[in-house]
């Protein structure tokens, strides 16, 4: 039987935006495949890493969803291609990353 782990931590919130535009986030996703036995390693190692906003075993393909969020895009790449991606265990890696527009944030929260 396989455990699943979720570790959810304090995302930047609403009202934060709201006092302060610039804090917007770039959400970026992270796909790892990792190693057998090695998933429940890498969870512990990458939720200590202060741009994880939330980390989730699954089931599939992959075997972790990592959300990173920054303001910044160079360090998201520094975050995966120096840190993620080196832990041992980790198969593949795959980055899904979005775009920061705050227009697209105005809309959405809007009220």
């Amino acid at each position: 039987m396989v455990q699943n782990l979720t570790y959810s931590l304090q995302p930047c919130s609403i009202n934060r935006i709201k006092e302060n535009p610039d804090c917007i986030q770039i959400p970026t996703f992270v796909l790892l495949s990792c190693e057998k036995n090695e998933t429940k390693p890498i969870l512990e190692k990458i939720r200590l890493i202060p741009i994880v906003s939330d980390i989730k075993q699954v089931e599939g393909m992959y075997d972790v969803v990592i959300r990173l969020d920054s303001a910044s895009f160079a360090e998201i790449e520094r975050i995966i291609v120096k840190k993620i991606r080196m832990m041992y265990g980790v198969r593949t890696c795959i980055t899904l990353q979005g775009a920061k527009s705050f227009d697209s944030v105005k809309r959405l929260w809007k009220q």
